[in-house]
């Protein structure tokens, strides 16, 4: 597992209002904006459009305590679980997403799950039978030239990313970011 931070820098071309995305920007692929406004699993998704299993690959994990970073998502000195992973197939990536779970809003078998294995948070939360609702907070177009050489882009392609916070029974569970390469899937 690496254990620096892969995100250094992100220069935010422009940030895209929901409906612009869906109804006036021709440039994006339908599978495109679906991943961006999706209130499904991404995992899900990416194995229907790819035809291939899709894993985890966690890039890195820490148990911390939140700090003002955290201010919207829970109180101060709250333990929460931050992990960077991709989601692909093999070798290849196809999504970068970095998270931050309120631990203490999470059944014990989840929180054991997202540390000691490497299973999509979607697919713990589907046998969980856990109803969640994610409220897109951000789509933008970006720069990530600290990702590039993860999904074989040359340094300046744009990256399409979302962040959105996830919830149950009005009590947060954490806030993703997920990102991917805007030459990804435009077909």
């Amino acid at each position: 597992m690496i254990q620096s931070t892969l995100i250094e820098r992100n220069e935010i071309i422009k940030v895209l209002p929901v409906n612009e995305i869906l109804l006036e920007d021709n440039s994006l692929s339908l599978f495109q904006k679906t991943l961006l406004v999706t209130d499904g699993t991404v995992t899900d998704l990416l194995r229907l459009y790819t035809h291939k299993d899709i894993t985890v690959k966690k890039i890195t994990q820490e148990m911390a305590l939140s700090g003002s970073k955290e201010s919207k998502l829970c109180e101060n000195e709250t333990p929460i679980l931050r992990r960077e992973i991709f989601l692909g197939h093999e070798n290849e990536n196809y999504v970068y997403a970095n998270s931050t779970f309120i631990f203490e809003n999470m059944s014990q078998k989840c929180q054991d799950a997202l540390i000691e294995t490497d299973r999509p948070i979607g697919h713990l939360w589907k046998e969980e039978k856990i109803d969640t609702y994610r409220d897109i907070i951000e789509i933008r177009i970006e720069l990530c030239d600290s990702l590039a050489p993860f999904f074989n882009v040359e340094q300046g392609t744009r990256f399409l990313a979302r962040t959105y916070i996830i919830s149950n029974n009005l009590k947060i569970l954490g806030m993703i970011t997920e990102k991917f390469p805007i030459s990804y899937f435009n077909q």
